[in-house]
């Protein structure tokens, strides 16, 4: 009764978050969403990951949505509709952990829907991986995850330059994900930026000045932090990215690595390696058991039942 009456009266604030995927969107989401309705006093309109622009346009006076950046083509946003929301936020992450991060979660959880032949090099290279840094470059592990992305490999009857086209094709379409932060920098530069490494550190006071209010109140997500993020934190390029991948990944995209403010630089050499269990073994484990829980066919139905738990009225989970 009070948060409808206070409505009423407290000017409108509606905040736009966008993002690639496995930028940090979801973090940034929770954190803002609990401290602007502890800030105002109510409850906001909240929409995650929307499917059509009449949810984005359908929202109130005091709304917060999210929305991933592979997504801006299809839902058409006029550039009206993006100036409706008075605090927009822009968070961008180091390509080279996006670059991981996007592997290791298509990997986790895809296995189940992969054929068993093409499972095991899978999982045997990035066991591999796990137990010597310096093994296997990134583009090699992309390059044998192949199968899982497509979920099934290339027949064997097909011609090698028909397996390089694809393989070719392959690493060109992870690259447009890898840099989509560099692109949606260009396209929306009204929008604040936030970067990923000074969230998870917690250097927010000039995200809060921008926003107005504290972000005083952690998110509560205990259960997706327990099952599904892989390390919430930064950096872990340096321990995963050889000569290779700075020659591949790196070097040839230089300039989009400056545009977000990130150094283009290889990894030193010299430079000691290691990757917990937790980041490969480990994390597709947890995923594994969590499709198991809830069952592979249900999972995206539990999801989205699991978001609106959490406090929002999302439409799905990528």
């Amino acid at each position: 009764m009070f948060g409808f009456i206070r409505r009423q009266f407290v000017p409108p604030c509606r905040i736009m978050i966008i993002g690639g995927g496995k930028s940090g969107t979801t973090g940034l989401f929770f954190r803002v969403m609990r401290n602007v309705e502890k800030h105002y006093g109510f409850e906001f309109d909240r929409l995650f990951e929307p499917k059509e622009r009449a949810a984005l346009e359908r929202l109130k006076r005091h709304a917060i949505t999210k929305i991933l950046g592979e997504r801006m083509p299809e839902l058409k946003i006029s550039q009206e509709l993006i100036e409706s929301f008075d605090k927009r936020l822009l968070i961008v992450r180091d390509p080279r952990d996006v670059l991981i991060s996007r592997l290791m979660w298509i990997v986790a959880t895809r296995l189940a829907q992969t054929p068993q032949a093409d499972v095991g090099p899978v999982l045997e290279a990035l066991q591999e991986k796990e137990r010597n840094p310096s093994s296997l470059s990134t583009r090699q592990l992309v390059e044998i995850a192949m199968p899982v992305f497509r979920r099934g490999s290339i027949p064997k009857e097909r011609s090698d330059e028909y397996r390089a086209r694809q393989l070719s094709r392959f690493l060109e379409n992870m690259q447009r994900h890898v840099f989509l932060g560099a692109r949606l920098f260009k396209e929306h530069s009204d929008f604040e930026l936030v970067r990923y490494e000074d969230f998870v550190d917690e250097r927010l006071e000039r995200l809060e000045t921008y926003l107005g209010f504290p972000l005083d109140v952690p998110p509560d997500l205990p259960l997706l932090k327990q099952k599904v993020l892989r390390t919430g934190q930064h950096g872990s390029w340096r321990n995963w990215f050889l000569d290779e991948d700075y020659e591949c990944f790196v070097k040839p995209n230089a300039e989009l690595f400056e545009r977000l403010g990130y150094a283009p630089e290889p990894v030193p050499a010299g430079t000691p390696r290691f990757i917990p269990r937790a980041e490969i073994t480990g994390y597709i484990e947890r995923v594994r058991d969590l499709q198991e829980a809830v069952g592979q066919n249900a999972a995206a139905g539990w999801w989205r039942n699991l978001l609106v738990r959490l406090g929002t009225t999302g439409q799905d989970w990528n």
